[in-house]
């Protein structure tokens, strides 16, 4: 946190004790609020935009809550990474959010990387043979 000399903070958000993740929940409200002029201008000219763009989204996930955390720096409860996923939903729904898909991507991971990332077991099969002893009476 860097501070000024009459030892105000730079960011606004620092109050809120978890200035990284407001201001990305900021962010994203502002970014919604983008597409929908962008939309208005696009449908205002007679064009209609490209919903099928939008099915990239289809082939990745958000990130899980440790990576947000370590990214914004911050411990996020429950709640907090519940309303951020909620936020960033809307923001994918919009269709011109393929306008700003390197934005959304950044928060996503690929499904086929998370796939890829669990480790498999090989089936070990063992085979336990006990010997009957026989007794000759």
């Amino acid at each position: 946190v860097q501070f000024d000399k009459a030892g105000r903070p730079f960011h606004f958000l620092y109050y809120t004790a978890k200035q990284n993740y407001y201001d990305a929940l900021h962010t994203v409200a502002n970014k919604i609020e983008e597409l929908k002029k962008a939309e208005v201008v696009m449908l205002a000219s007679g064009h209609e935009p490209d919903y099928s763009q939008n099915d990239e989204f289809n082939y990745t996930q958000w990130e899980n809550k440790e990576i947000f955390e370590q990214r914004f720096l911050e411990k996020l409860d429950d709640e907090q990474y519940k309303t951020l996923i909620i936020c960033l939903n809307r923001l994918v729904k919009n269709p011109m959010a393929y306008t700003i898909k390197d934005y959304i991507n950044s928060f996503r991971t690929k499904l086929a990387d998370t796939i890829n990332k669990q480790h498999i077991e090989p089936v070990k099969t063992k085979f336990l043979f006990k010997k009957s002893k026989l007794k000759i009476i």
